[in-house]
């Protein structure tokens, strides 16, 4: 089962000066870690690293930024994973500056005209 925990800053985790990250991602061996900076422009951006834990001869455990073949498809899950969590961050911050309320300005799929039917022959 993957293990997920979420650590915030003392301010919220929305300070670019931050040292502690919004989120971590685990896949057995496998880390993602997601922090938030800000940009110049005040806006957030989040970055994501990737890490894998072992243990050496001497039973002292170690990280590596290097993955082997077995263990790709957790990389690809803990990446997979990280890519929705920041995606979901920034459709809660793009929905709380909205001025309707966070609703969307695509027009409803019921008030949009129909697609026109292909005949069949």
């Amino acid at each position: 089962m993957p293990k997920a925990s979420s650590e915030s800053a003392g301010n919220g985790g929305n300070s670019g000066n931050s040292n502690k990250p919004v989120h971590e991602i685990r896949h057995r061996n496998i880390r993602a870690t997601i922090w938030r900076n800000t940009t110049g422009e005040g806006r957030p951006m989040y970055n994501v690293t990737v890490s894998r834990s072992y243990r050496d001869d001497k039973g002292e455990w170690h990280d590596s930024t290097s993955f082997g073949f077995g263990e790709l498809m957790n990389l690809a899950k803990a990446l997979y994973d990280a890519h929705s969590f920041i995606a979901a961050l920034i459709a809660k911050e793009r929905g709380e500056g909205n001025d309707n309320g966070g609703a969307s300005n695509r027009t409803p799929a019921a008030s949009r005209p129909a697609a026109p039917q292909r005949s069949a022959r």
